[in-house]
């Protein structure tokens, strides 16, 4: 079996025996992710109102009617953002943390369940220090690497998308320099 394959197994193996864990927060995790999804769609509509207010409203001697309904969109485009960020942070936080905990607490039950002998082999604060950093890191990845990984990527393609329709020069230019530090980026975390 190759290198490749052998960790595409581990990795499938690891998220299946997280999921009995993160089953039943699955709905809270697909809305945390949902929210992260709107406001970043929301953010990146705030450009476009400032495109309208400067192509109509100062461009063409708009009137200061104008000039204050595109300020007030754009705070309503800012609480709402903000609106959807808290969202998402109040239905991922507590669901992980409750998980973090099933987890803590079927960890200490196999730990109480094995003999003496494994203790004695093992550095007990080792093996609980180095448990309890691995539960946090598997916490805050569901709180937050996971759902922010699909929003980041999804906001990158929206935004490279959004930018060709715009100037496609300037989404050339953009493409053309997203290659190189996407190259950097996958050589750096081998």
């Amino acid at each position: 079996m190759t290198d490749t394959k052998l960790k595409q197994n581990t990795l499938l193996q690891s998220i299946g025996r997280l999921y009995p864990f993160m089953e039943p927060i699955m709905p809270r995790l697909v809305m945390g992710l949902f929210s992260a999804l709107a406001a970043s769609i929301v953010a990146l509509l705030i450009p476009q109102v400032y495109q309208v207010l400067i192509s109509s409203a100062l461009h063409q001697g708009g009137e200061a009617a104008s000039l204050w309904l595109a300020a007030v969109v754009v705070l309503v485009l800012g609480i709402l953002e903000a609106g959807f960020v808290a969202l998402r942070r109040l239905l991922v936080i507590s669901p992980s943390t409750t998980v973090e905990s099933k987890m803590r607490t079927t960890f200490f039950k196999h730990l109480q369940n094995l003999t003496v002998s494994f203790h004695d082999r093992w550095g007990s604060g080792q093996l609980l220090s180095r448990a309890m950093s691995d539960l946090n890191l598997i916490r805050r990845w569901m709180a937050f690497g996971a759902i922010i990984l699909v929003v980041d990527t999804t906001t990158v393609l929206l935004g490279t998308v959004l930018m060709f329709t715009l100037s496609w020069v300037r989404g050339l230019i953009f493409v053309a320099a997203a290659i190189p530090i996407v190259i950097s980026g996958f050589r750096f975390s081998r």
